[in-house]
């Protein structure tokens, strides 16, 4: 659709549009069959996020992961579609290069599969979805359910309490 289009005729007159891809509207389920994300069986729970960490709790004095509850969103660093690509050569190199062992913890660290026919691994898709910019949860997860609307609310209301507490 973005090189050759499609005709419509509209009012009589013949008129060719062409499309760029603009978004991914996925839940979790998605996102591992088609971007292979390990989802929340992985350290990093989101296929978004650089440095947030779910499994396990960063380590003492680590100034970069932050863990997925953690309310300060300014903490957290998302890819771009040049830090993926980035992620995803390394990938590429590291799975050729490590023992099958070696590079599960490559895998598990990075929250993604590796999938040679996925979209993430191949170049044109990648470049084409600009991934993972142009992901977009549904509004039944993001909202409602698994940590949604409510659940950051809330989480704000502890931080704000404990906070009151060791003051008070």
């Amino acid at each position: 659709m973005m090189t050759t289009g499609v005709r419509v005729q509209l009012g009589g007159q013949n008129h060719h549009f062409r499309f760029e891809y603009g978004a991914w509207l996925s839940d979790e389920r998605a996102l591992k069959d088609v971007a292979s994300s390990k989802g929340a069986s992985g350290s990093k729970c989101c296929i978004n996020c650089m440095n947030v960490v779910a499994r396990k709790q960063p380590r003492p004095g680590d100034a970069y992961h932050v863990h997925f509850k953690h309310v300060a969103t300014a903490d957290f660093k998302q890819h771009t579609p040049q830090t993926m690509k980035a992620l995803v050569e390394e990938m590429k190199l590291r799975m050729h290069s490590l023992s099958a062992r070696a590079f599960a913890v490559v895998e598990q660290c990075a929250g993604i599969n590796y999938n040679g026919d996925a979209i993430l691994f191949s170049p044109y898709h990648l470049e084409l979805t600009k991934m993972p910019i142009t992901l977009y949860w549904d509004w039944m997860h993001c909202l409602v359910a698994s940590g949604g609307v409510f659940q950051y609310h809330l989480n704000g209301f502890a931080k704000v309490q404990t906070v009151l507490d060791q003051v008070l």
